[in-house]
């Protein structure tokens, strides 16, 4: 069985014109779940986040690309003289040394082996905070092998996921084709 259509030139234009129209009104829909769900990843994962000054918490952030079809939850790092983020996160998140355990798909750059951190910096304002000396808690640190990793992004994220799914496969069919055929059929 074969079947021809044949579309006149002024219909395809109009053909055209409504494809263009229904793909910018998906995208603003794509664009809004986006949103939705990268805020919701950072909500979990800052409540997730081990609290001890609260900077790590603060420090997680999003950054949006491609006209907001694109959306990153990220922790924001430290550079010389800013207080603004924190050099540490990844070292929360997957653990260091003999510990270091990221998920599935993440690289193990850098991980595995003795750990030993340097007695001043982070460790060494955190053993004052907790008035300890610094020094024994490094090489502690040190011995055992590294710490011991306490997710908080990648759970956000996992979390997320499968309502994020949903809400795409939503945004685009329902909100999206649905609405505007429904409104150009009227």
């Amino acid at each position: 069985m074969k079947f021809n259509l044949q579309i006149s030139k002024n219909s395809q234009q109009v053909v055209f014109k409504r494809l263009l129209l229904m793909s910018g009104e998906i995208q603003r829909q794509v664009a809004e779940e986006v949103d939705k769900s990268t805020k919701a990843i950072r909500t979990e994962a800052r409540a997730r986040a081990p609290r001890d000054t609260g900077r790590l918490a603060r420090s997680i952030s999003i950054k949006k690309f491609n006209d907001g079809l694109t959306g990153v939850v990220y922790t924001r790092t430290s550079r010389a003289g800013s207080s603004s983020g924190v050099g540490y996160a990844h070292l929360v998140e997957f653990g260091s040394g003999a510990f270091y355990s990221p998920p599935k798909g993440v690289g193990k750059r850098g991980g595995g082996g003795p750990y030993t951190p340097a007695s001043r910096g982070m460790l060494g304002a955190w053993s004052e905070r907790k008035n300890l000396p610094a020094f024994p808690v490094a090489r502690g640190i040190g011995m055992r092998g590294g710490v011991k990793g306490r997710p908080f992004l990648f759970p956000a994220f996992e979390g997320e996921k499968k309502s994020f799914q949903r809400g795409l496969r939503r945004a685009i069919w329902n909100r999206g084709v649905l609405r505007f055929a429904r409104r150009r059929a009227a």
